[in-house]
């Protein structure tokens, strides 16, 4: 499941958006707005300066995750290290600050991950300037992850025409 299969069919997104057959439901923060880059859920508000972004991971167990997220972010013009340590979130998942850069620019960014406990697991990702993060940036992020409700793909009902 990549981001972009279980959000088929649209490109711009906002309030919940749910996929049965890929056991994902999540409500995007109000006066939020997603549009899909490739397989990245990429979430803007006027409101404020930094991004959200929704990326999935492999990850089908906390160690594996954990040992990924202390790895930073070092690809596609992202080079983000971790500051601090990893720290659990809720029963099925992990937070975590970094800073570095982004394109050349300083950027601070904070992170939950969290496992699907039928699939391949998602991050949502609140990045911007450095310097710049504070506690409703964390809270924003932290909020969003609570909204993630995670199912069975199996256990869909299909409809038949």
């Amino acid at each position: 499941m990549m981001v972009s299969s279980f959000l088929c069919g649209e490109n711009r997104f906002s309030g919940t958006v749910e996929n049965p057959e890929a056991g994902v439901r999540f409500t995007i923060p109000e006066g939020w707005e997603g549009e899909l880059s490739g397989d990245v859920l990429i979430m803007r508000s006027s409101d404020v300066s930094f991004t959200l972004l929704l990326i999935e991971h492999q990850h089908s167990d906390l160690d594996g995750l954990r040992h990924e997220l202390e790895k930073g972010v070092n690809q596609d013009g992202f080079c983000l290290e971790l500051m601090g340590m990893v720290s659990p979130y809720g029963a099925g998942g992990l937070s975590a600050q970094y800073q570095g850069s982004v394109r050349s620019r300083e950027t601070s960014a904070y992170l939950v991950s969290l496992l699907h406990p039928y699939g391949r697991g998602l991050s949502i990702m609140g990045i911007g300037d450095a310097g710049e993060m504070n506690r409703e940036w964390i809270e924003l992020v932290n909020d969003f992850a609570d909204s993630f409700e995670f199912t069975d793909p199996d256990q869909v009902e299909v409809g038949h025409s």
